[in-house]
Formats: C-alpha cells, sequence, structure tokens
C-alpha cells in the first residue's frame, strides 16, 4: 500500500522557490528537467520512502535529486504509512535551517 505524502509549509515555501528559480525566463531545458526530476522523486516517495538514507537531523531521511536535497520523515502505522516531507534544499542552501 502507497504512503501518503504531507508536505510542510516550509517544503511547501521551498517548492514554490525552487519552481520558481527553473521556470525563469532564459532556465532552459536543463531546468525544466531538474523540475520533472525533483518533482518525480516527490511522486516516489509514495512507494520508497525507505529507500533513502537517514538524514543528518534524527528521525529525518534525505534523498538527493538534481542537487536538491529533499528532507522527510517516515511514520509506518502498519501500512497505513505517512511521509513528511520537512523542507527541500537547494545547492549551497543551509540545511542547518530544519
Amino acid at each position: 500500500m502507497p504512503f501518503r505524502v504531507r508536505t510542510s509549509r516550509a517544503a511547501a515555501a521551498d517548492l514554490v522557490s525552487v519552481r520558481r528559480w527553473l521556470r525563469q525566463p532564459g532556465a532552459g531545458e536543463r531546468a525544466a528537467h531538474r523540475l520533472a526530476q525533483i518533482n518525480r522523486a516527490l511522486r516516489d516517495l509514495r512507494h520508497t520512502p525507505l529507500m533513502w538514507p537517514d538524514g543528518e537531523h534524527e528521525g529525518t531521511r534525505s534523498r538527493s535529486v538534481a542537487g536538491h536535497r529533499i528532507v522527510y520523515t517516515v511514520i509506518d502505522d502498519e501500512g497505513a504509512g505517512t511521509v513528511d516531507v520537512l523542507r527541500v534544499f537547494g545547492p549551497g542552501q543551509n540545511w542547518d535551517s530544519l
């Protein structure tokens, strides 16, 4: 059974910034491809959240994709699990703000 994916307010704001940056005029094909990779990685968390390693903060996991890092937690309630996406950090961003 797929996990339910929830996005925190901070992660939603991160994604707005990422999308704005990668969709700006002149960003090109590579930026569009990166955005597609990030969106696919978020969708894939429904099926494979435990595939990615533990994060730098206790209780978190971290998936790196297209130069960005998706930080999340997994709550497994016997088949009715939930993935909480906490933040989506871009290249060079400080992850300590989690």
